[in-house]
């Protein structure tokens, strides 16, 4: 595994800026536990995730090239949809608590300092930026092939905030109080970032449980109960008795399909046009024919 992430400049890329998001991390909470800002704090542990979440998304990249075995005969490619949904989960978790404690802190005019928080909220949005301009489509993750949206302007701009949003509110929130000593413009600040995180987490937790308990893919549904049809009206198919369709990992599809035919049809025949129908989309698909006489 070594030896291939050393031989691909981007994977070495992707590794170092994950390390590097981890030790901003660190340095985040520490500042948070010193100064009493609970932004930086939430700013922290996104900066956590976003670290693990390039750092995921290299490993499945390189577990993605190991071969199926007989334990798992279709690889360990769903080792990120596991990752995701763990990630998001965790960022589900540390809203609630963050959302909790900004209300309290809210109510209670809690005052902090702004010593270091300034120059480490800084470096914070600097290596986001840095993130933003050339680890765009690492940072969104194969997970964005989970949760299927379209590259608008729109979502380009909420990927930006996101990634920009925690580290930038947490400087502006600093010179805020420094000028007008106002407390309640740190829980404010949470208030926001916890929404923003959690509009972005949410799709993903739900997209993660459809793969993880074999829901039809959302992103083919309708492809899917075409093809039922297409199927269902080849000479010689009486009924399709049972139909399942589920993600085996992002962007690879299965299927398997158990059909009744009449005693007199070509099965090969039939065999022949169900692949071809379903061939641009599912991987791998598995038929069952049963020829069946209504008069048994």
């Amino acid at each position: 595994m070594w030896h291939i992430m050393r031989a691909d400049e981007e994977l070495s890329r992707m590794f170092v800026f994950s390390m590097v998001l981890l030790v901003i991390a660190v340095g985040e909470l520490a500042t948070s536990a010193y100064s009493g800002n609970l932004s930086i704090g939430l700013s922290g542990f996104r900066s956590a995730f976003d670290g693990f979440a390039i750092f995921i998304s290299m490993v499945s990249f390189l577990v993605s090239k190991w071969k199926s075995s007989v334990s798992f005969s279709y690889g360990l490619e769903r080792v990120e949809v596991l990752a995701v949904f763990t990630n998001s989960v965790f960022v589900i978790f540390v809203c609630v608590y963050v959302l909790l404690e900004a209300f309290e802190r809210y109510l209670e005019d809690h005052s902090f300092t702004t010593s270091h928080t300034m120059a480490v909220s800084s470096l914070s949005f600097l290596a986001h930026l840095y993130g933003v301009l050339y680890f765009q489509e690492q940072m969104q993750m194969r997970s964005e092939s989970v949760v299927t949206q379209s590259k608008s302007w729109l979502r380009e701009m909420w990927s930006l905030a996101i990634d920009l949003f925690p580290a930038a509110s947490t400087f502006l929130g600093c010179v805020v109080y420094d000028s007008m000593e106002i407390p309640s413009v740190d829980p404010f600040l949470c208030f926001l970032n916890v929404i923003i995180l959690f509009l972005n987490a949410y799709p993903h937790v739900l997209a993660c449980i459809n793969v993880l308990l074999l829901g039809v893919p959302k992103s083919i549904q309708h492809i899917v109960e075409q093809n039922l049809k297409d199927a269902s009206s080849i000479e010689g198919v009486i009924d399709i008795q049972r139909s399942h369709f589920w993600t085996c990992s992002p962007g690879v599809y299965v299927g398997s399909l158990n059909i009744r035919i009449r005693p007199d049809s070509n099965e090969q025949s039939i065999l022949r046009q169900i692949r071809a129908i379903y061939a641009p989309y599912i991987k791998h698909l598995t038929i069952q024919l049963q020829k069946w006489n209504p008069n048994n």
